[in-house]
């Protein structure tokens, strides 16, 4: 396949080639961005290649198509990496774009521990909404979890692996009580399957986010979120010690 190109129709929607996205955020680094956000298209995020079967229809169709190294590069070009941060929107396929940022930079002459960037890595979202984009099963996705929090915590230390999506809930039509229960239990799954890899709660717990929706009038908004920043607290201090959960919390 040829690089940068995917077999799209030819009303492909702007950005959606690695050619056209890395003009925008070469536009963007121009206008003095230094958070750069990437949205990948669902087979890229499904783990498929462009020209998959199952992805006909969908290459392009809301985000950009990356289906290997020499896409990166095409991505990645003319970008100052050690000046940026790159905002990765993708969840089971995190590990190999992982990779092929780190790759690419390296050929820039970017070390790895110099990269900053983050992933937003809620694979546990994926099975709780219609749709979601499962590579594999809870159990070994979960695992794949661990060992990407491993991977970066020694060779990507600046890199923020995990961000949980609420606001997704909510859109699949959980209603504020629910968006908030499964997004702070799965946040205290990934704090476990941190501690499990070897990361400290200390440093780990402060940098994981939670997205949750902003819908409803701003006192309801308001109330939920100061009730999951108390709930999730008190979670997390219980089950891994006292102050554990800094001054993270929900946000929308």
């Amino acid at each position: 396949m040829t690089p940068g190109i995917s077999p799209a129709t030819e009303r492909t929607p702007r950005f959606s080639t690695s050619v056209s996205a890395n003009a925008r955020l070469r536009e963007l680094v121009e206008r003095g961005a230094r958070i750069l956000p990437l949205l990948v298209d669902r087979p890229t995020a499904s783990g498929l290649d462009s020209d998959a079967p199952p992805a006909l229809g969908h290459v392009g169709r809301a985000g950009v198509a990356v289906d290997s190294i020499d896409d990166m590069r095409v991505l990645l070009s003319g970008i100052p990496l050690d000046r940026v941060s790159l905002s990765l929107d993708v969840d089971a396929a995190a590990a190999p774009l992982i990779l092929l940022y780190q790759l690419v930079a390296e050929e820039h002459g970017v070390p790895a521990a110099r990269l900053r960037g983050s992933v937003r890595g809620d694979v546990l979202k994926e099975f709780i909404t219609p749709g979601g984009t499962c590579l594999f099963p809870p159990a070994p996705a979960m695992r794949l979890t661990r060992d990407v929090l491993r991977y970066c915590r020694i060779s990507l230390p600046r890199w923020d692996v995990l961000s949980v999506c609420g606001h997704d809930l909510a859109e699949a039509g959980a209603d504020p009580a629910q968006e908030v229960a499964f997004a702070l239990t799965n946040g205290i799954a990934y704090v476990r399957t941190a501690v499990s890899a070897g990361v400290n709660a200390d440093t780990f717990v402060p940098g994981l986010t939670f997205c949750l929706s902003d819908g409803g009038s701003r006192t309801e908004v308001l109330a939920k979120f100061r009730a999951a920043r108390r709930i999730w607290t008190r979670a997390v201090n219980e089950q891994f010690g006292p102050d554990r959960a800094g001054r993270t919390g929900p946000r929308s």
